[in-house]
């Protein structure tokens, strides 16, 4: 359901913030096949309460003559993960420039 979902949507971009590396990852893998991410960097360093570096990740996926961008960032809160809740808005403006923007001002 969710993958026709997504295929039928004229998304281009398809966002989730919190828990990278879990359940959404395994799920859209299991839908469109695995190894279909990749680790994207950010000038920032995002570490859970355990203090583990988080990962972000990206997926093109080419559906019904657009691509799909898939997009999976961590988002540990302020204090924890973030120095400070200025840090973590820095880490979802580079977000914007650097990943998203390109891909919106390029739409045809």
């Amino acid at each position: 359901m969710i993958r026709n979902a997504l295929t039928k949507s004229s998304a281009q971009i398809l966002l989730g913030i919190g828990g990278a590396a879990g359940f959404k990852k395994d799920a859209l893998e299991l839908m469109f096949g695995k190894n279909l991410f990749s680790s994207i960097p950010f000038s920032c360093d995002m570490r859970n309460s355990k203090g583990q570096l988080q990962k972000s990740f990206k997926a093109e996926i080419s559906l019904n003559n657009r691509v799909l961008y898939i997009f999976l960032i961590p988002f540990p809160s302020a204090g924890l993960g973030f120095v400070s809740q200025e840090k973590a808005l820095d880490m979802l403006a580079e977000l914007s420039d650097k990943y998203l923007k390109p891909i919106l001002m390029n739409k045809n």
